[in-house]
């Protein structure tokens, strides 16, 4: 069997690359090329900067910035946009971006393992009040956003330096 037929059966397995893979093929990708993602750098009135909790297989539990690897076809801000929407319930507007251009390589894991990052400055479009937001959620993920003064020592791993070098923009 070729390999373009190979790669025929294996796109018949995906219906729409816009919203997303099917695990296998993502995983796949992800082993093979690096993927783009973007960050928010929320920051409120008071410079703090909002985080979320992770749970996570790759990367282990801990406070983590919200961000989300953009699909085919689509814009930043549009994932961007999504990320709010289904991390937060929110709605952002950006104030400045990309800051910078990062990469995360992750060579203890050979999947999902190689990132270019995109952070964007960002600020919730009304008031957000972490309480309110983490009383909608179920029981399990209340409490998972948080405002930060300063990186939080439980941050995961691999963002430890970059949440460093986030802060640089506040």
């Amino acid at each position: 069997m070729s390999l373009s037929v190979l790669i025929q059966k294996l796109e018949s397995f995906v219906t729409n690359p816009n919203i997303g893979l099917p695990n296998e093929i993502f995983y796949f990708i992800s082993r093979n090329t690096p993927l783009v993602n973007v960050d928010l750098l929320i920051v409120d009135e008071k410079d703090r900067v909002l985080l979320t909790w992770r749970e996570d297989t790759f990367t282990g539990s801990g406070w983590h910035i919200p961000g989300g690897i953009i699909r085919v076809g689509e814009s930043a801000v549009s994932r961007i946009n999504k990320v709010a929407e289904l991390e937060l319930h929110a709605e952002v507007t950006i104030q400045k971006g990309p800051l910078f251009v990062h990469e995360f390589i992750n060579k203890k894991n050979s999947d999902r393992c190689h990132f270019i990052s995109l952070p964007y400055r960002c600020r919730m479009c009304k008031d957000f009040k972490v309480s309110e937001f983490n009383e909608s959620l179920p029981d399990e993920n209340r409490g998972h956003a948080k405002w930060f003064e300063i990186p939080p020592v439980d941050t995961i791993n691999i963002q430890k330096s970059y949440l460093k070098k986030l802060w640089n923009f506040l």
